[in-house]
């Protein structure tokens, strides 16, 4: 396997990282979850990285105040509720919102 060729080739400084790794990503969670190797859906978290993106563009401070977070916040939670409920008339399903 090649992680471990790569952890016995390693710098005892890095085994810490190692360890860890295997630990947390090649025991306890499925590499399906991890690994996109093959995945026709999505291959990385791109939609995740644009969004932070438009929302640092939309608040174009350094050290924004929480006010100003929060009505960005608010102003995007009014477009995402909106772009469901177009989805759900375009294709004809019920959306379904649940409380975190």
């Amino acid at each position: 396997m090649t992680f471990h060729l790569l952890q016995s080739q390693a710098s005892s400084v890095l085994l810490g990282l190692f360890e860890y790794f295997e630990r947390q990503w090649m025991t306890s969670t499925a590499p399906a979850l991890w690994n996109v190797h093959a995945n026709d859906v999505w291959h990385t978290n791109n939609h995740c990285e644009g969004w932070h993106k438009r929302f640092n563009r939309a608040i174009s401070k350094h050290h924004p105040n929480i006010w100003l977070c929060l009505d960005l916040l608010d102003y995007n939670s009014l477009i995402v509720v909106n772009e469901a409920e177009i989805l759900s008339t375009t294709f004809n399903t019920a959306v379904t919102w649940s409380l975190l």
